[in-house]
């Protein structure tokens, strides 16, 4: 459900609002806080506004996505994203003549050829 701009800044200064008041009172009941002290109560009431911010920007979004989803050419069935597959490293030999030589090579690629990575020498073909 989206907010109007009033509503979101009046919620957004009453949480300051509030962590700034949290932050005084530390202030006087710490005796002779030192700089470090000092530091962390002051990140740690930054991070808790900033997740504030967030939390207010994403709730305010809306649930579903802008675009519509692809189409499936063959069956016509709407396409979903299952997420970034990870990459499986393969082996593969290759093997190609010099000289009369073969010469084969492992490589291991994933996703692409990085191009042999060991070579051995084979025997002459006959």
């Amino acid at each position: 459900m989206k907010h109007t701009r009033e509503r979101k800044r009046a919620a957004l200064m009453a949480r300051a609002q509030a962590l700034i008041k949290e932050f005084l009172n530390w202030q006087e009941q710490a005796e002779r806080p030192n700089l470090t002290q000092t530091e962390d109560v002051a990140l740690e009431s930054r991070a808790r506004f900033g997740q504030e911010l967030a939390a207010t920007t994403i709730a305010d979004q809306d649930t579903k996505q802008p675009i519509e989803a692809a189409v499936c050419s063959t069956y016509g069935a709407a396409l979903r994203y299952k997420g970034q597959k990870a990459p499986t490293p393969r082996a593969v030999w290759r093997g190609w003549r010099s000289n009369g030589v073969i010469v084969t090579a492992l490589a291991v690629t994933a996703g692409f050829s990085p191009g042999p990575a060991v070579g051995v020498v084979g025997r002459a073909l006959e």
